[in-house]
């Protein structure tokens, strides 16, 4: 028995064009809503930037990270250290490590 594609399973993620993508905040607040489960998030993060490739965003866990950026600014905590490697699909904590 096969597995049935991605595209035939019903995510539950809204469709998002590439200008929402880019100039509005609706996908990354979709994702931030499962903030409070973190696979649940890990997982939407995964499928939405499998969403986002097909309308040629292909940076959509960096645009992520900064708008949660955003959000931690807004509310008066400070930035963390965060890792920058490149081409991680995720901007993860990293405490007081540095890589210089």
């Amino acid at each position: 028995m096969t597995e049935p594609l991605l595209e035939d399973i019903d995510t539950g993620i809204p469709q998002y064009t590439r200008a929402q993508f880019l100039l509005s905040t609706d996908p990354y607040e979709f994702i931030y809503s499962f903030s409070n489960n973190k696979l649940k998030m890990k997982q939407m993060i995964n499928l939405m930037s499998e969403q986002a490739k097909a309308v040629k965003v292909n940076n959509f866990a960096s645009l992520f990270a900064e708008y949660q950026k955003s959000l931690k600014a807004k509310s008066g905590f400070g930035e963390e250290n965060h890792t920058d490697f490149t081409g991680q699909p995720l901007d993860l904590e990293c405490g007081s490590w540095t890589g210089r």
